[in-house]
């Protein structure tokens, strides 16, 4: 069962329980023949992740997925990617936290996380 310890987010909103907090799932998978991590059970699991947050009285809603297959994280910084590229440059100001189903699905490099803690900073969000 995987817990989704890990987001990126806008801080105190994300705990507010009367304002929306806006969520972006993110997808990746670099090999569409791996079923353990398939993009349809990574946006199931968030689905489900994002519903028991709501049971909990928290006012989680997504916002939209952005869906990255055949992608090595590797190989190409999130800023980059086709979908999770778009909303991180074009459609910052519509979500407030990204959800990712283990941080692998995100970043595998330590300087890329810098990067992305930077770039959340520079948007008014914050690690979470």
């Amino acid at each position: 069962m995987t817990t989704f310890d890990t987001a990126v987010g806008t801080g105190a909103d994300v705990l507010n329980r009367s304002k929306p907090v806006r969520v972006l799932v993110a997808l990746r998978i670099s090999c569409l023949t791996d079923e353990s991590t398939s993009l349809e059970r990574q946006l199931a699991d968030a689905r489900a992740y994002i519903a028991k947050k709501a049971a909990q009285g928290l006012n989680w809603v997504e916002v939209g997925v952005a869906r990255d297959a055949h992608v090595s994280a590797k190989k190409q910084h999130p800023m980059d990617r086709a979908e999770l590229g778009h909303w991180l440059r074009e459609r910052a100001p519509e979500f407030d936290l990204i959800l990712f189903w283990k941080l692998d699905r995100f970043i595998r490099k330590v300087i890329d996380m810098q990067d992305m803690l930077r770039w959340a900073k520079g948007h008014g969000k914050k690690s979470w």
